[in-house]
């Protein structure tokens, strides 16, 4: 598998962020003062972007992909 560049835009990010700390979409809204269905939006964006099909999917192609790292994941928490 190469090693592609996803754009994810600074908001996509972050919710992938908190996915990867196991939160859920309303923990995920509470956090970011954003409605559920929005949470919805983004993590529909981000899977499509990363072509998978779940949350965990997701989080695993970011990591292998340098989108986001294990520090930033464990001292987020």
């Amino acid at each position: 598998m190469d090693r592609e560049t996803y754009s994810l835009n600074s908001r996509e990010r972050e919710i992938l962020l908190l996915v990867s700390q196991e939160k859920a979409n309303k923990e995920i809204a509470d956090t970011l003062n954003i409605s559920r269905r929005m949470v919805e939006y983004y993590i529909a964006s981000i899977t499509n972007k990363f072509n998978v099909s779940t949350r965990v999917g997701a989080v695993v192609r970011a990591i292998y992909h340098k989108e986001i790292d294990m520090e930033e994941i464990l001292t987020d928490r």
